[in-house]
């Protein structure tokens, strides 16, 4: 597919959609669906676990606030970081810590281990890697367009967050 033009005035005509006929940003675009589904679905299964394991309301805001804590703590850190280190192997990283996060959490609850401090302490993880892998994947989608996109990208970008929310 033929990219869209760079030039100012024809970015702002090349249409809504215009930064997903720019390969590198639709695959990440693609990715990003795939990426953010689970987090949001985890978040959900996290707190129905919890609650099942103890049967109080108190054991969901145990998780929840564990992984919030640590966005609210990471959050600036994480979004300097997507400025200074490379963007590729923090989402790199991110995505595999998570991805061993509810790993363990699946074997622990296979193995019938699975308990509250586990689930917090997975809630703090993630909320960790969320913290990284959201501003890099917002810097990643504002390089991978060209820079008369720059925007468009940066807006289709929210696209997959918003949706995954919805779908999770």
């Amino acid at each position: 597919m033929q990219e869209p033009a760079t030039g100012g005035a024809n970015a702002a005509r090349a249409g809504t959609f215009a930064a997903l006929r720019v390969r590198d940003f639709h695959v990440l675009w693609a990715g990003s669906w795939a990426s953010y589904i689970p987090f949001f679905m985890a978040n959900i299964v996290q707190s129905v676990v919890a609650f099942e394991l103890t049967r109080r309301n108190r054991a969901v805001g145990t998780v929840v606030f564990a992984q919030g804590l640590a966005m609210l703590a990471l959050a600036p850190i994480g979004g300097a970081g997507a400025d200074r280190w490379p963007k590729r192997r923090v989402l790199a990283l991110a995505q595999s810590v998570a991805a061993a996060t509810f790993a363990a959490l699946a074997l622990l609850r296979a193995l019938d281990l699975l308990t509250l401090g586990a689930l917090a302490a997975a809630g703090l993880v993630l909320g960790i890697a969320i913290s990284f892998l959201g501003p890099a994947r917002q810097a990643v989608a504002a390089e991978r367009g060209t820079p008369a996109l720059r925007g468009n990208a940066v807006t289709l970008n929210q696209v997959p967050l918003t949706g995954s929310q919805v779908l999770g």
